[in-house]
């Protein structure tokens, strides 16, 4: 594994071993090929889908889904902060930050649900929304209100990113 790990404070997959992660699927060769990494010592690793970084401190740090990171120009973001920013708005019910195709292009967009209280207010939070983004450097070419934002049926605290694009998809197209 020492081959695959990458330097302190770079981004990469988190992967773990020990005596708590199966080491297999039963019948599924094809599973085990996706998630699963044997090292020369027979050790096996779960590739957990999370991307991390490692501080100087040895601190771990989560940044978000390896099937969720945006690029654009080079650099990559994660959903985490924007989101984060997002619903620490008072306005804000709850969020999702993420690209999606639209028309043949990659597009960015602050997805948003409001409280009832702020649901004609859709003008200033887009204003303020594009604001903080700016002011954070995070790219943004659309902030799009929804009435739900679909969430994961097995955590329902996570934001389900497949079936959201399919929803910007329907409602763009």
């Amino acid at each position: 594994i020492q081959d695959t790990e990458v330097g302190k404070g770079e981004i990469g997959e988190l992967i773990v071993a020990g005596e708590h992660v199966c080491e297999g699927y039963y019948r599924n060769k094809e599973a085990f090929a996706r998630t699963k990494i044997e090292d020369a010592s027979g050790t096996i690793w779960h590739r957990t889908g999370d991307l991390a970084r490692i501080d100087e401190r040895g601190y771990l740090w989560i940044v978000g889904r390896k099937h969720n990171v945006i690029k654009r120009g080079g650099e990559y973001f994660f959903p985490v902060r924007p989101e984060i920013l997002l619903k620490d708005m008072p306005s804000v019910a709850n969020a999702a930050y993420l690209d999606f195709e639209n028309n043949g292009a990659r597009q960015i967009a602050a997805v948003v649900t409001l409280k009832k209280s702020d649901k004609n207010n859709q003008q200033e939070c887009r204003r303020k929304i594009s604001k903080i983004f700016k002011r954070e450097n995070l790219p943004l070419d659309a902030v799009i209100f929804m009435e739900e934002i679909p969430m994961d049926v097995r955590h329902h605290s996570k934001v389900d990113y497949s079936t959201l694009r399919k929803k910007l998809y329907e409602i763009l197209t």
